[in-house]
């Protein structure tokens, strides 16, 4: 094929870290000179069309048209574009991003006898790893996978522990290729810690269960006459009040990308005790940004913090309070690891992120 690369991308999950991470990529890819497109299908925690469009500038943008407002119609649009684009489109690559689009996607493909394009996968967190759902389930999803990833594609994993994980439990008969998430870090501010008596302690997230929000509510109640707990993000009403209501935790409800960061830059520390991840654009801005993060010890989280050089990484409940209350106690450790992480943030860098795409893709 000559010309412009082309690629399209496919995705349901179209908010979150998921929303962040794919617009790096799309951006930096149509800044390199590719031709990009992508098909999404927005949820209620998505941006309105003007800041998809600022996020996505350069991108050509086909959203789920109105009537698809069921689950199953969603991504049976998802689907059928899809099929159409491997038919009759000419794309390099077609860049599945969520479980879901993972999943119509792949079996697009399989319909298809002489596809156009390389399918490429990324879950972004494997959703067999996640504890809110049934033993039974999990593993029935984690059959699925294991049988997605014989189809002929491309895995594109965005951290060394996902991948390891995935060569684990699915039985991989080739590694799969790694694209770790970065950020721009021309926009991370450096941190503005207030450095007085009473540090804040941030969590950055949608309350749910995954992001262990119990966890957080614990320590501040322990910490709350030595720091403040500011969780940044929202959630459902019944979410919200049953784990944080009547909590020595300010929950600012649901934010912008910027005033979250306008948030985040004024944290003396990050509190991140969740479940399971893929890797975490919070905690990347949170480092980028200089600031020390306490966090779980789970996929994605242990790739973007190093263990006593950035912060600490902790095994269970009662290991992460106490790190924290290490942190809370030693203004001088904070400011160490603070500049530790200011100085590595170049690690998150998005330079060069179009190229290192067309390699994942096997495009070279």
């Amino acid at each position: 094929m000559s010309g412009a690369r082309r690629v399209l991308h496919v995705t349901e999950a179209f908010g979150g870290g998921v929303l962040v991470v794919l617009s790096e990529i799309a951006r930096a890819q149509s800044s390199a000179g590719w031709v990009v497109e992508l098909l999404y299908a927005p949820r209620r925690e998505s941006p309105n069309d003007d800041i998809v469009k600022r996020m996505f500038a350069g991108v050509r943008l086909r959203a789920t048209p109105a009537r698809a407002i069921g689950a199953f119609s969603r991504l049976w649009w998802l689907f059928s574009q899809t099929r159409i684009a491997l038919k009759r489109e000419r794309f390099d690559a077609i860049h599945l991003h969520s479980s879901y689009a993972g999943f119509v996607g792949r079996i697009a493909r399989l319909t298809v006898r002489r596809p156009s394009a390389t399918v490429c996968y990324s879950p972004h967190g494997w959703a067999f790893l996640r504890l809110d759902k049934p033993r039974a389930l999990r593993w029935f999803v984690r059959v699925v996978e294991r049988a997605l990833a014989r189809i002929p594609g491309r895995l594109i994993l965005v951290s060394e522990s996902e991948a390891e994980m995935a060569v684990r439990m699915l039985q991989l008969l080739r590694p799969p290729e790694v694209l770790p998430n970065t950020i721009s870090l021309e926009q991370i501010p450096r941190s503005r810690p207030n450095g007085g008596d009473r540090p804040k302690v941030m969590m950055l997230g949608r309350v749910s269960y995954q992001k262990a929000p119990w966890c957080f509510a614990d320590a501040a109640r322990q910490f709350q006459e030595s720091a403040e707990f500011v969780w940044i993000g929202g959630g459902d009403d019944a979410t919200v009040s049953g784990w944080l209501e009547n909590t020595p935790v300010t929950v600012t409800g649901w934010v912008t990308a910027t005033a979250a960061r306008d948030l985040l830059a004024s944290a003396d520390l990050v509190f991140f005790p969740t479940l399971w991840e893929g890797m975490p654009m919070a905690l990347i801005e949170a480092q980028a940004m200089g600031i020390p993060v306490v966090a779980s010890n789970v996929v994605g989280n242990r790739d973007v913090v190093l263990d006593g050089v950035t912060g600490f990484v902790c095994d269970g409940q009662d290991a992460l309070v106490e790190c924290l209350r290490l942190l809370l106690f030693d203004a001088e450790l904070r400011r160490e690891l603070s500049e530790n992480s200011w100085r590595l943030r170049d690690r998150f860098s998005s330079e060069d992120l179009a190229s290192r795409s067309a390699r994942a893709y096997g495009l070279g």
